[in-house]
């Protein structure tokens, strides 16, 4: 494996582990959401949904969807590169 390579493993893995986080971050913070709404400790279906729902429209939860957009879009590119340029 070559410097260049080894170099773009690691960035990838980076990456990967920030999108994991965020990933992480927002269905826990769902699971929380639904747990203040509905008062109980596991969520249902519908409430998964319906925060869900609520995640995707509103406002205090644009940055977190933009980062984690940025980072899906981040990873597709990576593995896009490493299939054509890097091999």
């Amino acid at each position: 494996m070559s410097t260049t390579q080894s170099i773009f493993l690691i960035f990838q893995a980076v990456v990967f582990a920030a999108w994991v986080f965020m990933m992480f971050w927002t269905l826990f913070s769902l699971r929380a959401r639904d747990a203040d709404v509905n008062g109980g400790l596991f969520p249902s279906t519908g409430g998964f949904i319906t925060q869900l729902k609520y995640w995707l429209k509103s406002d205090e939860d644009r940055r977190n969807r933009l980062i984690l957009l940025l980072l899906t879009t981040a990873l597709f590119a990576l593995n896009l590169a490493n299939i054509v340029l890097i091999r």
